[in-house]
């Protein structure tokens, strides 16, 4: 490392180096050099070192500031690398915990999966055995939930939480009554009719032509049945039923209504209540 002090002091050296042989080369040649003379070189050399030794000052002074300087970056980086240091030890720990979290998550998967996948059947069958309101529709919807579970798209977190809410829907719809639109299946023909259902208790039709009728479950399945105008106790159910329809149409959201009673009427068929 080159030291500005030293090279300083070589140069002022060398000046008197030079200075002195001046002298002693005016002494061999017998030149005697005035005092005037030797006063002005004096001066002139003094002037010299005192010019040198403020450089000499000078440059220490650099040289001191930059070492503080060095120092001072030298704590930094050492503090740094501390840093650096505790921030990957950190990093590892935090990956590892991940990792671990990771491998427990692909357990918990491994071990939810088959459960998971088999929770449809019974939402399945809850829709299949219930009054048949919009059914098709209902499975279908339930059909492409299930199959993007059977394919792995889903995890089984994101299935259970589409799961529920399917099943949220399900329990909304036995609680509420409305006014709706469905195809009929009449057995001699399937008409597009006005159905009212009552939460998942009941469901009653009304045809454009003017029939009126309910859902009754026998022990072949559901039917949709239609009440005999000719016949006065099946006159009072259709009223009580046009009845409510006419209320929903109008948005009625509050009232009393008398209506059949949907065990009675299974069990008047021959059904299973």
């Amino acid at each position: 490392m080159w030291n500005a002090h030293s090279h300083s002091s070589n140069v002022v050296r060398g000046r008197i180096l030079v200075l002195v042989a001046a002298l002693l080369a005016a002494a061999t040649s017998h030149a005697k050099p005035s005092a005037e003379n030797l006063a002005t070189e004096l001066a002139k050399l003094r002037a010299e070192v005192d010019s040198l030794a403020s450089r000499i000052e000078l440059e220490k002074e650099e040289t001191r500031n930059t070492l503080r300087s060095l120092a001072a970056q030298k704590s930094q980086l050492e503090g740094d690398e501390r840093r650096n240091a505790l921030r990957v030890a950190e990093l590892e720990r935090a990956l590892t915990k991940e990792r671990e979290e990771h491998a427990r998550e692909a357990a918990l998967t491994a071990e939810l999966k088959p459960a998971v996948a088999a929770l449809p059947a019974g939402i399945r069958t809850h829709i299949e055995q219930g009054i048949p309101f919009r059914v098709t529709d209902r499975l279908k919807g339930l059909e492409k939930l299930e199959n993007r579970i059977q394919s792995g798209e889903l995890t089984p977190g994101t299935s259970l939480t589409r799961l529920w809410s399917f099943v949220e829907d399900e329990l909304r719809m036995a609680r509420d009554t409305g006014l709706f639109k469905q195809q009929v299946d009449l057995g001699d023909r399937v008409v597009l009719s006005d159905v009212m259902r009552v939460g998942m208790m009941m469901l009653f039709f009304h045809t454009p032509d003017g029939a009126v009728g309910r859902a009754i479950r026998t022990q072949e399945g559901w039917k949709m049945l239609e009440w005999d105008a000719a016949d006065s106790r099946e006159k009072l159910e259709i009223d009580r039923v046009v009845a409510l329809r006419d209320a929903l149409l109008k948005k009625i959201q509050s009232g009393f209504f008398v209506l059949p009673f949907a065990a009675e009427l299974a069990h008047a068929e021959g059904g299973q209540p």
